[in-house]
């Protein structure tokens, strides 16, 4: 090639559209003013990728705990769409101020105060009963103590003088309990160092299965060999010592209202609050109208 070739093959590749230049990198995402960078925006408010990937080893940390597999990402990037609409909607009504350690109480002030418009009343007896024939799977029969008790509390290494001290106390009481049992709730309301004492010590309607999940196996052994109104011995769970008497023991057709009421009525109110939150979502979602930035998930992966 003659030299005058060569500076004019120079001169053309010089000039051709990007040629001869060193490559630029992309230009990276614009952050917050936080420093973390718009994965989705929701009216004036913004899901960061930061916040998503943080929500998403939260989960693969909450299920390997409960040994369950996690949600997909799908679903927990949805989830937060909603929580935002929510907290939206909440600044929007002058609720509490955009603060990301209050944004559960900001949401559930809204939904009460959404739920509470909608539905002011607490549910009859007719609609839990209905309820609960609605979802009888989910309440099986089993055996159910009504239990008051009276708690001498105790860390649960507590050990030698610190235990026997504790065991004498409780002995005592029970002594007192067994001169009198119709005196149990008076006595638990004086001496019991648990909050059910303002009630006289009454724990209400448990299963069985849950005293032994909440108590332990020695109290969980002893409730059997105690008929209703009788004091049980001392047993240690791992609040401390416990002095107990059975105010009564289910039947095999014992009315689920009486003796699973508190479930039913928490179940109930679960699953209005669950529907009444879809509901509120699903009106607003048009208002807010959530943009995710779609290239950006994708390059972050799994």
């Amino acid at each position: 090639m003659t030299l005058r070739r060569a500076l004019l093959a120079c001169a053309l590749f010089a000039c051709a559209p990007g040629c001869g230049k060193t490559p630029q990198p992309s230009a990276a995402p614009p952050k917050t003013a936080w420093g973390e960078t718009p994965l989705v925006r929701v009216g004036q408010g913004v899901i960061t990728l930061e916040r998503f990937r943080r929500r998403v080893q939260l989960e693969q940390l909450q299920s390997s705990r409960a040994d369950q597999p996690p949600r997909d990402r799908k679903a927990i990037l949805a989830e937060l769409i909603d929580e935002e609409i929510l907290i939206q909607q909440a600044l929007d009504e002058g609720i509490l101020a955009d603060d990301p350690d209050v944004r559960d109480r900001v949401i559930a002030r809204l939904l009460l105060k959404h739920q509470l418009d909608a539905s002011p009343r607490a549910p009859s007896p007719e609609t839990l009963r209905a309820f609960y024939l609605a979802h009888r799977a989910e309440f099986p029969d089993e055996e159910r103590y009504r239990i008051a008790h009276i708690l001498i509390k105790l860390p649960p290494d507590a050990a030698g003088a610190q235990l026997e001290a504790a065991r004498a106390t409780a002995e005592k009481l029970r002594k007192e309990a067994l001169r009198d049992p119709s005196k149990f709730a008076d006595l638990a309301r004086a001496r019991s160092a648990d909050p059910s004492a303002a009630r006289g010590g009454d724990l209400g309607w448990l299963p069985y299965r849950r005293l032994l999940l909440f108590l332990g196996d020695e109290f969980a052994a002893a409730l059997p060999r105690v008929a209703p109104g009788g004091i049980g011995d001392v047993v240690r769970s791992r609040y401390g010592l416990h002095v107990f008497r059975v105010l009564e023991k289910s039947a095999p057709d014992a009315d689920p209202l009486v003796v699973q009421g508190h479930e039913i009525a928490g179940r109930y109110l679960e699953t209005e609050h669950g529907e009444a939150r879809a509901r509120l979502v699903s009106s607003l979602r048009a208002k807010y109208s959530p943009q995710i930035d779609q290239p950006l998930l994708d390059r972050a992966g799994p």
